[in-house]
């Protein structure tokens, strides 16, 4: 029995992501790696249920118990973040003739929630290789990146239902994008010519909505950076920048995405130009 559960996870792992590195597209994990220093990710867009995995249950106490410190156990998706990414990446290489890198979780968040460490991201172990396709294929385009360019950015998208037409910043007050921060100051994250100074320019409502001198804090407690910021961001060694985009509900409708997602990428692009 212990034979057949490990050749069945094999076959699930195989199954999540394509030996292709360049285009590996699959029915639960999306990766295309670009040659653009941008990486975009999207966690909890998936409407996907991955094969005999159960569902993750609010009343399991070690569900409850292990989540409790990564802000509970939350099953709902963030509306069409996977379709804003994959609209995002193909707006950036159309303004700059190259690709970004995409890793899109397709599987439901209800079964596994990827902003989640290991232990608190789901409840069957028949889950874990579905988790670690889409955690292994971050970290082969970071170390890409960083090999090809010393340096990059990484986006994660995500939902919030707080403010509708609010774009929340998170970089755990600074720090995932301490790299970027050292070499070009904190003008490149809230200045004009920095990345939500452009998002502002393009019509965002962007939140904390501070002046330069003020720094980097004030971010909202709830949105400030999860899991994937806070393993990949570039107050690690092996890191590059990283921010969290938690973006209210106007800006993902299927009938302003389109729009919205042309902004995003347009501020990327000339961010991109800027500092990277």
């Amino acid at each position: 029995m212990r034979i057949a559960r490990r050749q069945a996870l094999a076959g699930l792992a195989a199954f999540c992501v394509s030996p292709n590195p360049a285009r590996a597209e699959s029915e639960l994990v999306t990766v295309r790696a670009g040659t653009l220093p941008i990486v975009l990710t999207a966690p909890h867009g998936g409407r996907l249920g991955p094969p005999n995995v159960r569902e993750r249950s609010r009343t399991n106490p070690q569900t409850r118990e292990r989540s409790r410190s990564f802000g509970g156990v939350v099953l709902g998706a963030d509306l069409n973040t996977d379709l804003l990414g994959h609209a995002i990446a193909t707006e950036l290489q159309r303004l700059t003739g190259q690709a970004p890198s995409l890793v899109i979780a397709n599987f439901a968040r209800r079964y596994i929630d990827a902003n989640r460490p290991p232990e608190a991201a789901y409840d069957d172990e028949s889950a874990a290789p579905v988790y670690r396709a889409y955690h292994e294929a971050i970290r082969t385009q970071v170390n890409a990146l960083r090999a090809r360019y010393g340096r990059a950015l990484l986006i994660d998208l995500h939902g919030q239902g707080v403010e509708a037409k609010v774009l929340m910043r998170g970089t755990l007050n600074g720090q995932s994008v301490s790299a970027l921060t050292a070499r070009a100051g904190i003008e490149a994250v809230t200045g004009q010519r920095g990345l939500f100074g452009l998002l502002k320019q393009q019509g965002f409502r962007t939140f904390p909505d501070m002046p330069v001198a003020k720094g980097l804090g004030g971010e909202d407690a709830g949105f400030r950076g999860g899991y994937t910021v806070a393993t990949y961001g570039s107050h690690h060694p092996d890191g590059i920048d990283a921010v969290q985009w938690e973006l209210g509900i106007d800006y993902r409708r299927k009938e302003t995405l389109g729009d919205w997602s042309k902004r995003a990428a347009a501020a990327l692009a000339e961010f991109a130009g800027n500092y990277l």
